[in-house]
Protein backbone atom coordinates (compact mmCIF):
# COMPACT_ATOMS: atom_id res chain seq x y z
CA UNK A 1 0.00 0.00 0.00
CA UNK A 2 1.11 3.48 -0.69
CA UNK A 3 2.66 5.65 2.09
CA UNK A 4 -0.30 8.00 1.11
CA UNK A 5 -3.70 7.30 2.44
CA UNK A 6 -7.02 6.43 0.91
CA UNK A 7 -8.42 9.85 0.96
CA UNK A 8 -5.47 11.27 -0.62
CA UNK A 9 -5.13 8.36 -3.13
CA UNK A 10 -9.55 8.96 -4.44
CA UNK A 11 -8.17 12.77 -4.26
CA UNK A 12 -5.29 12.49 -6.32
CA UNK A 13 -8.11 10.79 -8.71
CA UNK A 14 -10.80 12.78 -8.74
CA UNK A 15 -8.12 15.93 -9.75
CA UNK A 16 -6.45 13.69 -12.39
CA UNK A 17 -10.27 13.01 -13.35
CA UNK A 18 -10.54 17.02 -13.78
CA UNK A 19 -7.63 17.20 -15.70
CA UNK A 20 -8.46 14.93 -18.19
CA UNK A 21 -11.84 16.41 -18.90
CA UNK A 22 -10.21 19.94 -19.12
CA UNK A 23 -7.32 19.21 -21.22
CA UNK A 24 -8.66 18.33 -24.29
CA UNK A 25 -11.22 21.10 -23.95
CA UNK A 26 -10.80 22.29 -27.69
CA UNK A 27 -9.65 19.61 -28.99
CA UNK A 28 -12.34 18.25 -31.94
CA UNK A 29 -10.83 15.04 -33.33
CA UNK A 30 -8.54 11.92 -32.54
CA UNK A 31 -6.06 13.20 -35.35
CA UNK A 32 -5.81 16.49 -33.49
CA UNK A 33 -5.29 14.92 -30.33
CA UNK A 34 -2.42 12.10 -31.44
CA UNK A 35 -0.71 15.21 -33.05
CA UNK A 36 -0.73 17.58 -29.67
CA UNK A 37 1.91 15.87 -27.78
CA UNK A 38 1.09 18.62 -24.67
CA UNK A 39 -2.01 17.20 -24.14
CA UNK A 40 -2.54 13.49 -24.99
CA UNK A 41 0.57 13.61 -22.93
CA UNK A 42 -1.27 15.02 -19.76
CA UNK A 43 -4.23 13.19 -20.25
CA UNK A 44 -2.23 9.67 -20.76
CA UNK A 45 0.06 10.78 -17.30
CA UNK A 46 -3.43 11.73 -15.30
CA UNK A 47 -4.81 8.49 -16.90
CA UNK A 48 -1.45 6.80 -14.79
CA UNK A 49 -2.07 8.69 -12.10
CA UNK A 50 -5.95 7.12 -11.71
CA UNK A 51 -4.27 3.57 -12.66
CA UNK A 52 -1.67 3.96 -10.20
CA UNK A 53 -3.65 5.78 -7.17
CA UNK A 54 -6.00 2.42 -7.98
CA UNK A 55 -3.41 0.12 -7.46
CA UNK A 56 -2.43 1.69 -4.05
CA UNK A 57 -5.60 1.78 -2.56
CA UNK A 58 -6.54 -0.80 0.39
CA UNK A 59 -8.53 -3.74 -0.14
CA UNK A 60 -11.57 -2.55 1.88
CA UNK A 61 -11.84 -0.16 -0.01
CA UNK A 62 -12.70 -2.48 -2.91
CA UNK A 63 -14.78 -4.78 -0.63
CA UNK A 64 -17.08 -1.54 0.36
CA UNK A 65 -17.45 0.10 -3.40
CA UNK A 66 -17.60 -3.06 -5.01
CA UNK A 67 -19.98 -1.20 -7.85
CA UNK A 68 -16.48 0.11 -9.27
CA UNK A 69 -14.89 -1.37 -11.83
CA UNK A 70 -11.47 -1.31 -9.79
CA UNK A 71 -9.68 -4.44 -12.31
CA UNK A 72 -10.81 -2.26 -15.32
CA UNK A 73 -9.64 1.20 -13.81
CA UNK A 74 -6.11 -0.91 -12.41
CA UNK A 75 -5.26 -2.88 -15.42
CA UNK A 76 -6.58 -0.63 -19.02
CA UNK A 77 -4.89 1.98 -17.79
CA UNK A 78 -1.93 2.28 -20.20
CA UNK A 79 0.56 4.90 -22.01
CA UNK A 80 0.72 3.09 -25.34
CA UNK A 81 0.65 5.35 -27.89
CA UNK A 82 -1.53 3.06 -30.15
CA UNK A 83 -4.45 3.06 -27.15
CA UNK A 84 -4.74 6.95 -27.66
CA UNK A 85 -8.22 6.39 -29.84
CA UNK A 86 -9.49 4.29 -27.33
CA UNK A 87 -8.39 6.82 -24.45
CA UNK A 88 -10.18 9.87 -26.95
CA UNK A 89 -13.73 7.83 -26.88
CA UNK A 90 -13.64 7.24 -23.27
CA UNK A 91 -12.72 11.17 -22.52
CA UNK A 92 -15.25 12.40 -24.75
CA UNK A 93 -18.20 10.31 -23.71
Amino acid sequence: MSKRGPKLLIEDMLNAIEKIERYPQNIKSVEQFMENDIISDGVIRNLEIIGEAARSLPIEIYQKYSDISWKVIKDQISPLKEKLKIIWEEIKC
